[in-house]
């Protein structure tokens, strides 16, 4: 499972948070402060890959689920499926989601995640916007 082994170098938790996250934090206390947020703020939307060091020289053992992130909704750290039923908006949201790209998705998972953390309220507002109104608005903020 997931766990805060206090033994483990901060280059290895950045290792963690997938490939090219965190590179151009410094060693040490900088990075592993980096590492905490970051987790405390993916916790609820990580899940294992089957990527193992018999296939990658630096495998991602866990990856964030930007869909549950965008949404907001815990996955099962195992398999990265919702912990719960999506109503027809979220299902809605996901399919409008599914057609942009990579960076897109990001934009969003990570507004949503911030707006969801910061202000409910706003949260719940933005989200049921159509999904080209909330990219002009996650742009706007600067990309959060």
């Amino acid at each position: 499972g997931i766990s805060d082994n206090k033994g483990d170098s901060p280059a290895q938790y950045t290792k963690f948070m997938g490939r090219n996250i965190g590179d151009n934090i410094g060693d040490g206390p900088a990075k592993y402060t980096f590492f905490l947020k970051w987790f405390n703020e993916n916790k609820s939307y990580l899940y294992r890959t089957r990527e193992s060091f018999h296939q990658f020289n630096s495998p991602q053992i866990y990856v964030v689920s930007l869909e549950a992130k965008y949404l907001c909704i815990p996955v099962s750290h195992e398999d990265g499926k919702f912990r719960r039923q999506l109503t027809e908006h979220e299902k809605q949201c996901l399919y409008g989601f599914s057609n942009i790209d990579g960076n897109t998705k990001m934009l969003l998972a990570n507004h949503s995640n911030f707006l969801f953390r910061r202000n409910y309220y706003e949260w719940n507002v933005w989200i049921h916007y159509p999904i080209y109104e909330q990219i002009r608005i996650a742009r706007a903020a600067g990309g959060i």
